[in-house]
């Protein structure tokens, strides 16, 4: 989902120049060791770790929130995406089994043309 003002959130788009805090979700030792790796507006990732990043942007504890993953933590790869299907963006917000049948019902109406066959078993590089 593109970027407008209704989901814009200074520190997810404009990462890594916001400054960090643990209100923001961030741990604490991420918070303090974060402006460390920040060199004329972007983040360095240090050799032998990675900058981790979610399928879903707006939605992920990621990298911006834990910091970078050592080589060693990381098992094998991903082949593909199987499936990615638009969601709104505050459907991860709701809660109920109301709700969870109410969004079942929709992703069964709609799988054909809500899911996104761009991406859908898409190999990984």
């Amino acid at each position: 989902m593109p970027t407008t003002a209704e989901n814009y959130r200074d520190y997810l788009d404009d990462f890594p120049s916001i400054p960090m805090t643990t209100d923001l979700g961030a741990t604490e030792s991420w918070s303090v060791d974060l402006p460390s790796h920040v060199q004329d507006g972007d983040l360095v990732v240090p050799a032998g770790m990675y900058f981790m990043m979610g399928d879903n942007r707006h939605n992920s504890l990621d990298s911006r929130y834990w910091g970078f993953v050592p080589r060693a933590n990381i098992v094998g790869r991903p082949l593909f995406n199987y499936w990615s299907f638009e969601t709104p963006e505050d459907q991860y917000e709701q809660t109920g089994m109301a709700n969870s049948v109410a969004w079942m019902g929709h992703v069964a109406l709609h799988f054909f043309t809500e899911t996104r066959w761009t991406r859908t078993f898409h190999l990984t590089r």
